[in-house]
């Protein structure tokens, strides 16, 4: 009776997902988009009043931090977090947090611009002296 030698698997690959590439619309496919207004404001998704003066601050001070960690090397950080592991564990954590408070307000703003340039596209191929002096200079909207 003969056994198979054993044979170690090969790790598996971390890879990352293939993404699909995203089609970019040209200035006449922009120009022809259509929408309709909202009919009801839903805010629900966005802080009201209250919560932004309570909350939006600190949130704030967070994306400086964040801006902050993005002049930092590898090294840096990693000694940052040999030094005071907790106080970088919760900085991550308000990262999170603020990006969950400001992500509608993210979804909304590319909403908007997306209408903004279906609306100035339009205008700026039928009649571009009417963009004024931005839209001339760059062929743009």
């Amino acid at each position: 009776m003969t056994t198979k030698p054993k044979t170690r698997k090969a790790p598996a690959k971390c890879t990352a997902p293939k993404r699909r590439r995203a089609h970019v619309l040209t200035e006449a496919e922009t120009a022809a988009m259509d929408f309709e207004p909202w009919q009801e404001v839903n805010t629900k998704k966005l802080p009201n009043n209250e919560q932004f003066m309570e909350n939006g601050l600190s949130h704030l001070i967070t994306c400086r931090m964040a801006l902050v960690m993005m002049y930092r090397t590898k090294a840096e950080l990693s000694e940052m977090f040999e030094k005071d592991g907790d106080a970088m564990c919760g900085l991550v954590e308000n990262m999170e947090s603020a990006r969950n408070f400001f992500s509608h307000f993210s979804e909304l703003l590319d909403a908007a611009s997306a209408r903004l340039f279906a609306a100035g596209f339009s205008v700026y191929q039928n009649t571009p002296e009417k963009c004024g002096e931005r839209g001339r200079e760059s062929g743009n909207a």
